[in-house]
């Protein structure tokens, strides 16, 4: 991450305690562009990751301001399933899972592995922040779904 990003970040942790904070984790550049400006559309704040150990990384660093991750699953490097292994050691943030790959994880597998919902690429816009907005206002803890595009 740049130190404009940093600083960015930085300046949007400043900002009301009822916001909610999104740590987004996605390796494709356009589409991580994508999600972020749907996203902040809705009112979210975004942390953007462009692989699982700089979404880590800024995990650590921001761990009290973050409401819920969403990560792919195929990055290089510290992969999503990875990241999710690894925030399940500290916390119980709800973890949006999604991957163009069909056979790497389902839904039964994503709730084996803590993730709260799993989006098979490609998914609508609208699917995702479903998912988000349930996920963001929880009523009672879930198992992993997948959101229906």
């Amino acid at each position: 991450m740049s130190d404009s990003s940093a600083s960015e970040n930085d300046s949007e942790m400043m900002s009301t305690d009822n916001q909610k904070f999104i740590l987004l984790v996605e390796d494709e550049p356009c589409l991580r562009k994508l999600l972020k400006k749907a996203l902040e559309r809705k009112g979210y704040n975004v942390l953007e990751a462009s692989d699982g150990l700089e979404g880590k990384n800024l995990f650590d660093s921001q761990q009290e301001k973050i409401n819920l991750i969403i990560s792919d699953v195929r990055m290089a490097g510290m992969d999503g399933a990875e990241l999710l292994q690894y925030i399940r050691t500290i916390s119980n943030v709800p973890f949006i899972m999604n991957t163009g790959f069909s056979g790497i994880i389902d839904p039964l597998g994503a709730a084996v592995k803590g993730a709260s919902f799993y989006l098979p690429k490609p998914f609508k816009v609208e699917a995702l922040l479903s998912a988000v907005a349930k996920l963001t206002v929880p009523d009672e803890p879930e198992e992993a779904q997948q959101v229906a595009e």
